[in-house]
């Protein structure tokens, strides 16, 4: 600005206006009165009021803006979060006809036809073989000898495709014409026949086989498929044979679904024995299947897009996969059965509402959501008025596992009532070569959406059966949830009348199951596989109910031995069904009745524990340890048992001291009690001694290791969770989660700094569940320590895939693509982070950083991603303004030895800060601080150095050209801003910033302007230059001073040295009243600003305004800015 027109502003600003010429008249004659003549009154210039009410104007403008721009930043913080997408959502869908082009198997029967009897097949075979054949064939169906296969050349084993001795003479003299005709249709008649499991002894598949590989080149499609079912459903004959007839009925059926339908039925049912109702191991066959399963349905659903059996089919694949892995591998489960929801949703969309409804309430059931597990299948009862069988057995399971044990029990007892009414006939069959699935809500080996009420399994035996076993496997969770006790623990939804007997009793209602207690109970409908009601003993069961039935339990002469044994069974049932309170109530009454026996100490510690009761349950842990010694002098691994679980109930009461004292002797005792029975292994129970010993060290030492962790003693962590891992071979063959101590370890080692050993860890431990967010958090975590940005991005993108609320990984994959210069993304995922985890500081301040970056358009999202930031952790204010890596280490208490609670995310997990009282505090200490150093130190200190400096200079008025007040105003800008270089932000801050201290500096200019316009004093505003000097030194080294122009007036008008200090203090006070409600960074500078340009303007240095104020004005000033620091105090 030129200096004329400056000097113009200011000081023609600051005039009094010119009198008109009726005031000079009436003062004229005033003086003709008097002695004296009147003296001479100067010439006024007018006011250039245009030119005052634009400066007034702007300077407006520009307070309004500072003042909405922390409202305006906070909106649109708010924008910013992203979150998490619901990865289970449930669609409507439609009823629709003709969705599916899957032919029902078998084919070649006439419409309507049914096998019951070798008698309805010897139409066929008289047909296909003539009458010759046909009764030699009757007599190959009514034998009791099984027909064999001839063996391959230089092997037991029998070759393929099979040849029967007792079947070629047959085949061979059968007409050849007639034989290539009619051969489909017996086949057909053959596998249906081979359907009715209630025969003894059938011989139909084997005949059924024979005839189709006959007429192999000329059966064309449909014989085809009728071969490819009977492999698909025996379970001897090998993948590879099955894979290589899906491959020639695909040639011979082009363009059909049902020929990878059936190989991937087959696939997700072939299955390696296994009665365990809970594996917490998979084993690899099973693994391998499932896989293929899924691999065949997925490559059939690009095919056929809109085929609704196909899109169910794939569905019930990854159900199927989710299932099996629902207690070894809970993420993948958990990812997988969201899968199986997203794949039902398709099918319902496109018409086929209710077999989605069936296999969607089943994988609800499986995430642990119940509840919207029984409005599907409320819904699916209600589609299915005729027949609705298969709906309510999910419905049954459902309201179990929601513990509605009330409704469960009308549930199966309606189904008692139905009986097989309330199942449709089957009109086709489906593979299904083998079923173990007793701890499910259901037999999976059955259909599980399409078909459910329309196939029946076809489990047909093309060799003679060998030998198959299966070994019981115990519950290594030494504080489980409840232990696994067929029928009390079993859905049963394959036996309602037992059901709803079992739900009566864990809802109090025990008499009413007592009455007409059947003497052998029956399954619900027509199950061909499946054990039904005969799985186990149900007299346990009755003498329960007898139990509780009874009185309320107060004399223990009143109860038998036998008695005392039931409640132990009966408090495991209560804990099944989730009634907590009501087995901590019976274990009590146990304990009291039955004062010799550790067990109901025992158990009454395992309940309070469930129920984070952890000081009792420490104590009753004592109570079991003490009655275990008492009972037996000897017995060290019953008192081993309970003592590690009063040492894991301490560490969580946290009451630390006594829990490493006690668990640190068992973690050498397990060691010692299994060489000792290792070395005299000669029986099972010495072999399970052993075994159980070890547990005890394991356990201790995992326990031991958490706890070393969380006290920052990594090398102690180390040492114990590597003990913890060297019994990872013995336990091979049990239930076992050494992933658990490869995740811990591996952020020990990370924390010493130890990459590598860090990155074999988690690598295993991903290897076990490659879906658990928390294991892929800390493969990402390690990756980025050891530099390598491609694997960390990839692991965290897969945690976020697994767990969307993962706010580190999100966090951390944000800063990763950042440093990429991929900002969009990197802004996705910071957004991400924030929106699953809204207290989640880094993540705030990383998003700050990140927008400040992309311009000016993004300056108040970045302001009000900083101010949350602040406030949640005041630490982030005195940190350099670049991206971070999240290096927390997160406690997650994520027990993987019991189901994952639903819908579990790593964000729920984390507490949540206090945000509004920390900003406030932050702007506390930091206004508060400023105040004092402006106020107190900064006074005393200008004061000190002004004195003298102005006392060297008075007689260096400098150039002329400095005078104008526009160069102090400058020197004022450029004093604040070096300041503010200190504070690293970014260009885009750094620039708002001084534009706001270049608008706050011009709004207390101009309320002296407005001060003397209204009172119509003359004042003129000027640069001073060891002011200025002194405020361009203060800034550079970080105390900053503000240099505002001085100003000068004709007469003494305190008023005038008011109006600045006032309006900047009032100023101030706004600002941080603003601050405290949204704390956004530039808000607070530019309040701390204000407060010091006040304290500034009021060192009592001459010509600053503190020099010209008196006591009075002085006292009025220390008031109004003690009353702005009260107002940062909220103290008023």
């Amino acid at each position: 600005m030129p200096k004329t027109l400056s000097r113009k502003i200011f000081r023609y600003s600051l005039a009094e206006p010119q009198m008109t010429s009726q005031q000079l008249d009436g003062q004229a004659a005033v003086h003709d009165a008097g002695s004296e003549p009147p003296p001479k009154v100067p010439e006024r210039r007018r006011l250039p009021r245009p030119m005052t009410m634009a400066l007034g104007a702007l300077a407006l403008l520009g307070l309004l803006l500072i003042a909405a721009l922390a409202p305006a930043a906070h909106l649109a913080a708010e924008k910013l979060p992203l979150r998490p997408d619901d990865l289970t959502p449930s669609v409507d869908g439609s009823f629709t006809t003709g969705t599916t082009a899957l032919r029902q198997l078998p084919i070649g029967l006439p419409s309507g036809q049914r096998i019951t009897t070798i008698q309805d097949v010897y139409p066929f075979a008289v047909a296909a073989l003539g009458e010759p054949g046909a009764r030699v064939l009757t007599g190959v169906l009514t034998s009791p000898e099984w027909l064999v296969p001839l063996s391959a050349p230089d092997s037991h084993n029998f070759a393929y495709p099979y040849h029967y001795a007792v079947l070629e003479p047959i085949l061979a003299s059968a007409p050849a014409d007639q034989l290539r005709r009619n051969a489909t249709a017996l086949a057909a008649a053959l596998i249906q026949l081979d359907g009715r499991k209630e025969l003894e002894h059938s011989q139909a598949a084997p005949v059924a086989f024979a005839l189709l590989d006959r007429i192999r080149g000329s059966g064309g499609c449909d014989a085809q498929l009728d071969l490819l079912l009977l492999v698909a459903g025996d379970y001897r004959t090998s993948m590879e044979a099955l894979l290589n007839e899906y491959q020639n009925s695909s040639v011979a059926c082009p363009n059909d679904p049902t020929p990878g339908w059936i190989t991937g039925q087959a696939q997700m049912r072939r299955l390696y024995g296994d009665m365990e109702p809970r594996p917490a191991r998979v084993d690899s066959y099973t693994r391998t299947s499932i896989g293929m399963a899924l691999g065949t349905f997925q490559v059939l659903a690009g095919r056929f897009p809109r085929d609704t059996a196909v899109i169910t089919g794939l569905g019930d694949a990854y159900l199927r996969a989710g299932l099996l892995l629902l207690y070894s591998n809970p993420f993948t489960a958990r990812d997988d059965l969201q899968q199986a929801v997203g794949q039902y949703n398709r099918a319902a969309e496109l018409g086929d509402r209710h077999n989605a409804d069936l296999g969607r309430a089943r994988a609800f059931i499986g995430l642990g959501e119940p509840e919207r597990a029984i409005k599907l299948a409320t819904r699916a009862v209600d589609d299915s008025p005729h027949h609705p069988g298969v709906a309510l057995e999910v419905l049954l399971a459902a309201q179990q596992a929601a513990h509605h044990f009330d409704s469960a029990q009308h549930v199966a007892q309606r189904l008692e009532r139905s009986a097989s009414t309330a199942y449709p006939d089957a009109v086709a069959l489906y593979p299904a070569p083998t079923s173990f699935d007793r701890g499910l809500p259901f037999d999976a080996a059955l259909p599980l959406s399409t078909g459910a009420e329309t196939l029946a399994p076809l489990q047909d035996d093309l060799t003679p059966s060998g030998g198959r076993g299966g070994g019981i496997v115990e519950d290594l969770g030494f504080i489980p949830a409840y232990r696994d006790n067929d029928p009390m623990t079993d859905t049963l939804t394959d036996c309602p009348s037992l059901a709803w007997r079992r739900d009566a009793i864990v809802s109090g209602h025990a008499a009413s199951a007592l009455a007409d207690w059947p003497a052998e109970f029956t399954t619900s409908g027509p199950k061909i596989i499946s054990h039904g009601c005969g799985w186990g003993s149900t007299d346990d069961l009755r003498s329960i109910a007898e139990l509780a039935a009874q009185q309320s339990l107060t004399e223990k002469s009143s109860l038998t031995p036998d008695q005392l044994k039931l409640i132990d069974e009966w408090q495991n049932m209560l804990r099944w069904a989730g009634d907590l309170p009501g087995a901590r109530n019976l274990t009590g009454h146990w304990e009291q009745l039955d004062t010799g026996n550790p067990t109901p100490a025992l158990r009454y510690g395992e309940v309070a524990f469930l129920q984070n009761d952890f000081n009792e349950a420490a104590a009753q842990f004592g109570e079991a340890a003490r009655r275990a010694r008492l009972q037996r002098w000897n017995d060290d691994l019953a008192v081993a048992r309970a003592q590690l679980g009063r040492g894991a109930a301490l560490l969580k009461a946290q009451r630390d001291a006594e829990a490493v004292a006690l668990l640190r002797p068992l973690e050498s005792l397990g060691t010692q009690g299994y060489a000792y029975h290792r070395a005299k292994e000669k029986s099972a129970e010495s072999f399970d001694a052993s075994l159980q010993y070890a547990l005890v060290s394991y356990n201790a030492a995992v326990q031991l290791g958490n706890y070393e962790s969380a006290s920052g003693n990594l090398r102690g962590a180390i040492d114990d969770y590597n003990v913890a891992a060297s019994w990872t071979d013995v336990f091979t063959e049990h239930s076992f989660r050494p992933e658990v101590v490869y995740n811990n370890v591996a952020l020990a080692y990370l924390g010493v700094g130890a990459t590598g050993p860090a990155k074999a860890n988690v690598d295993r431990a991903i290897q076990a569940d490659p879906s658990n967010p928390v294991f892929l958090m800390t493969a990402g975590f390690v990756a980025e320590r050891a530099g390598d940005s491609e694997r960390a991005i990839d692991f965290n993108r897969r945690a976020l895939r697994s767990d969307p609320g993962a706010f580190a990984a999100a966090n951390d994959l944000g800063v990763e693509l950042a440093r990429r210069h991929d900002y969009a993304a990197a802004e996705s995922a910071l957004r991400r982070a924030v929106g699953a985890n809204p207290d989640y500081a880094l993540g705030w301040f990383n998003l700050g950083v990140l927008e400040s970056r992309r311009g000016p358009g993004y300056l108040l999202a970045s302001q009000g991603a900083f101010g949350k930031a602040f406030a949640l952790d005041g630490t982030l204010k005195d940190r350099r303004q670049e991206l971070t890596i999240d290096g927390k280490v997160y406690r997650t208490a994520l027990d993987l030895s019991k189901p994952i609670p639903p819908r579990w995310s790593f964000a729920q997990t984390q507490k949540a800060a206090p945000g509004t009282t920390a900003g406030l505090l932050t702007v506390v200490a930091l206004g508060a601080g400023l105040a004092r150093a402006s106020s107190n130190r900064g006074g005393e200190f200008a004061k000190r150095w002004l004195e003298p400096i102005d006392k060297r200079l008075s007689s260096i008025r400098g150039p002329a050209w400095l005078q104008p007040p526009i160069w102090a105003l400058a020197a004022t800008v450029v004093s604040f801003c070096v300041a503010y270089l200190r504070h690293v932000g970014g260009l885009i801050e750094i620039l708002a910033y001084c534009l706001g201290i270049t608008v706050l500096a011009g709004a207390a200019m101009f309320a002296r302007v407005a001060i003397t316009a209204r009172a119509r004093v003359s004042a003129e505003q000027t640069s001073w230059l060891p002011g200025m000097i002194f405020g361009l030194a203060t800034g550079a080294v970080g105390i900053t001073w503000a240099p505002l122009p001085v100003t000068k007036a004709d007469e003494d008008f305190q008023p005038l040295h008011l109006a600045a200090p006032l309006t900047a203090a009032l100023i101030a006070v706004m600002l941080f009243i603003e601050s405290a409600w949204v704390n956004v960074p530039l808000t607070q500078a530019f309040a701390v600003a204000a407060l010091i340009m006040a304290g500034s303007l009021l060192v009592p240095v001459k010509p600053l305004d503190g020099a010209n104020l008196g006591k009075a004005g002085a006292f009025a000033a220390a008031g109004v800015v003690g009353g702005a620091i009260l107002v940062i105090l909220g103290v008023v």
